[in-house]
């Protein structure tokens, strides 16, 4: 995602993040700039480093996993308890069915799927957390952001049309 938003670039294959990288990223509002230093950490639990250290002085967390992990999935108990929307959402076989996805209901957190991939809601995490921390419900981002030529492409309300059917 980091190389995505910095370069409109996306890597298909993607190394795991085996310590922390810190990028900065910035978006435009109508009030002037908004500012995120973006931690990727390590989601393994062996790889983890300062473990919760990471998240000291944060103001938001945005915890992601991967559709088509289960053990992602399950790891965000543990992400939620340190840090205190989701990737891949563009793979046709997901792993994790919508449905299932329950963890923010019951922390009442926000959820989206996102798709680095497809470009897919990658600036939806990053605009929540704005109106959050500056409290305006109407903020947006002036002008969106644009992040290159996607490299697939997502049809979201079918993959939810789907997992209804499978009820």
């Amino acid at each position: 995602m980091k190389k995505r938003f910095s370069t409109s670039e996306f890597q298909n294959k993607h190394a795991p993040t085996v310590s922390a990288e810190v990028s900065a990223l910035t978006f435009q509002t109508e009030f002037g700039v908004t500012s995120f230093n973006v931690w990727d950490t390590a989601g393994e639990e062996a790889l983890s480093g300062l473990g919760d250290g990471y998240y000291t002085g944060a103001h938001g967390c945005i915890i992601m996993f991967d559709v088509s992990s289960r053990l992602t999935l399950k790891s965000i108990t543990r992400w939620y308890r340190d840090g205190t929307e989701i990737n891949k959402v563009d793979i046709k076989e997901r792993a994790i069915k919508p449905k299932i996805i329950v963890f923010h209901r019951t922390k009442n957190i926000e959820y989206c799927d996102i798709s680095v991939k497809a470009t897919y809601n990658i600036e939806k995490p990053f605009f929540l957390l704005s109106r959050i921390f500056t409290g305006d419900s109407d903020l947006e981002f002036d002008p969106a952001p644009t992040f290159g030529t996607p490299e697939a492409e997502i049809d979201a309300i079918s993959e939810y049309k789907d997992d209804d059917d499978d009820s």
